[in-house]
């Protein structure tokens, strides 16, 4: 995440690792080329960083 420096004040983002999102897509179209019929699917859970740019709530 090499872009998150440039900005002020940082900003809350999403980090997901696409690596393992890429190798999850690759595993299953792989299955699924294979004549596989119940491929099941996995969930990837990104998380959230919270940075300077999130505010506490107002009351």
């Amino acid at each position: 995440q090499p872009l998150v420096a440039l900005w002020r004040p940082s900003l809350t983002t999403v980090d997901q690792d696409f690596e393992d999102l890429g190798e999850r897509a690759f595993g299953l179209l792989s299955r699924l080329i294979d004549g596989e019929k119940d491929v099941r699917t996995s969930v990837a859970v990104p998380q959230l960083v919270v940075r300077e740019s999130t505010a506490p709530p107002r009351r």
